[in-house]
């Protein structure tokens, strides 16, 4: 008895993303990139104790399609025989890359979620003045009520709408204290626990089990809203609580890679 592992084909040949931080990086860019995310991952260990990060709310934004995400690592199929006897069908995993979407956007922090809240790509457009319009409404309102007292730190990572700075002026005006586009470490979803962690569990909720794609947006995202009460509050204050440590790892890798230690 053999497996072979489930292959995932893209219909479409759409140019993957830049990895975030390659060891051994040679360029000069590369170099001032790993070097900014030592000194800022270090100035941030410096700003906050273990009490006030529990202040901060990390929020973050994530695409969901209506096609089932495949996991090749652990999707396979088990024969006898040589891989050239199976059906390709059973191999393969045919991909369409252009699958509708939905954007969500999340907040976590010490005290609970916020409420997810959802933007279609397909209608909406996200750029500085939208994104300030979607925190004057939904998002600030949202993280108020986690802390009645509005005693947060408001984080964010460092995409185009954010670090504008018609973005950062509101943020300054409207919040009582946050991470800057200049503070941020770059290139680091390893040290936003949405990113390392909660979104991952959502994406397994939501896909798991399932076979054939969604039926539609409003199928996906009712979907969404019923899994996000099986991440629970322990499972979040644990990964926040190792947002500490995550800088202090960054800085010893001299703004290198961390996976392999936090895997």
């Amino acid at each position: 008895m053999y497996h072979w592992r489930v292959t995932e084909q893209r219909t479409a040949n759409v140019e993957a993303p830049p990895p975030c931080i390659q060891e051994n990086a040679n360029s000069s860019s590369e170099c001032h990139a790993r070097h900014s995310r030592k000194t800022r991952s270090q100035a941030l260990y410096r700003r906050f104790s273990v009490a006030t990060v529990k202040k901060l709310i990390f929020t973050d934004e994530k695409d969901f399609t209506l096609e089932v995400s495949t996991n090749c690592q652990n999707d396979r199929v088990y024969a006898k025989g040589r891989k050239s006897d199976i059906c390709p069908n059973r191999l393969y995993h045919h991909r369409n890359r252009f699958s509708k979407k939905l954007m969500v956007s999340a907040g976590v922090s010490w005290n609970g979620k916020k409420e997810k809240f959802f933007i279609d790509p397909q209608k909406t457009k996200v750029n500085q003045k939208t994104y300030i319009d979607f925190l004057k409404t939904s998002l600030l309102p949202e993280c108020r009520c986690l802390c009645p007292d509005n005693d947060i730190v408001f984080m964010q990572d460092s995409v185009p709408s954010h670090r504008a700075k018609a973005t950062q002026n509101f943020l300054r005006d409207n919040t009582p204290n946050f991470i800057s586009s200049q503070e941020w470490t770059p290139h680091s979803p390893d040290l936003n626990p949405l990113d390392y962690s909660v979104w991952d569990i959502l994406q397994e909720l939501v896909y798991e089990g399932r076979h054939e794609p969604f039926v539609n947006l409003k199928d996906l995202q009712n979907v969404i809203r019923d899994k996000r009460h099986d991440v629970d509050d322990q499972t979040v204050r644990k990964a926040i609580l190792q947002w500490k440590r995550r800088l202090a790892a960054v800085a010893k890798q001299n703004g290198g890679p961390i996976q392999h230690i936090f895997c």
